[in-house]
């Protein structure tokens, strides 16, 4: 089957190393990788360095020289696990169009340069909720998977408010907690539960830092040696590759 592509995809990190059968060449930028590349779209000409209408918002990403997909850069994102008294948790569906078309999701998006990963989970939550509630935000989970460098901060409200969907989702849901996270961490869930899923070799892991940045003022340290990322032992005074500050109380 044809697609929409030229050699340079070949470079990309968001392309599938094979072509699928009966599907084609396949990109995360459509469909989540679940379905062909668009022939109609002239990756020559648009080479994702900026998003342009129908790519679903990835930018090209070059694989490191002599790299797998799997070792590329991953693409850095947040949102927000809005939790309401009675324990139901807002959800929202993704349209027909764009990438993980009709799959349900807390709020959020893509870390853009310069911000935090609260201050984009925070700004995400205001274009395609309309609002952000005010109110303590605490990290649940930064789970790093599939191309993605996701953080997830937990909020509680004081009850379920009103909300504008923008042009990315077409449904939301207050549903309950079990339903909304099945295979996934439950809303009580401390970020202590969550499995280790880089061995240190491919974090950059060090057991000793050169400067401020350690591992214990890292939000992904679990005192008094783990982390939410890295598998194994850690020390408090090392870092790794993934180092994020926590924020300041």
């Amino acid at each position: 089957m044809s697609s929409g592509i030229s050699p340079q995809c070949f470079g990309c990190a968001r392309f599938a190393p094979k072509p699928q059968p009966g599907i084609g060449w396949t990109c995360e930028a459509f469909r989540g990788g679940r379905g062909p590349i668009p022939k109609d779209i002239l990756i020559n000409a648009h080479d994702h360095r900026e998003p342009f209408p129908g790519d679903g918002g990835l930018r090209f990403v070059a694989l490191p020289s002599g790299g797998r997909v799997d070792d590329a850069e991953p693409l850095r994102a947040a949102g927000i696990m809005f939790i309401a008294p009675d324990g139901r948790v807002l959800l929202l569906r993704r349209t027909g169009e764009g990438d993980h078309a009709g799959e349900w999701a807390f709020p959020g998006g893509k870390i853009e340069a310069g911000e935090t990963a609260e201050e984009a989970a925070v700004r995400e939550c205001v274009e395609e909720l309309g609002q952000c509630p005010e109110g303590r935000r605490d990290l649940l989970l930064r789970r790093v998977a599939n191309g993605v460098d996701y953080t997830t901060f937990v909020q509680r409200v004081p009850e379920p408010f009103d909300l504008v969907l923008n042009e990315e989702h077409d449904a939301f849901r207050w549903v309950a907690g079990a339903q909304a996270l099945a295979g996934g961490p439950k809303p009580e869930a401390n970020a202590d539960a969550a499995e280790p899923t880089m061995p240190k070799g491919r974090a950059g892991s060090r057991d000793r830092s050169e400067d401020e940045k350690r591992c214990e003022v890292c939000t992904m340290f679990r005192a008094p040696d783990r982390c939410t990322l890295v598998e194994g032992e850690i020390s408090p005074e090392g870092v790794c590759d993934y180092f994020e500050p926590r924020k300041a109380p």
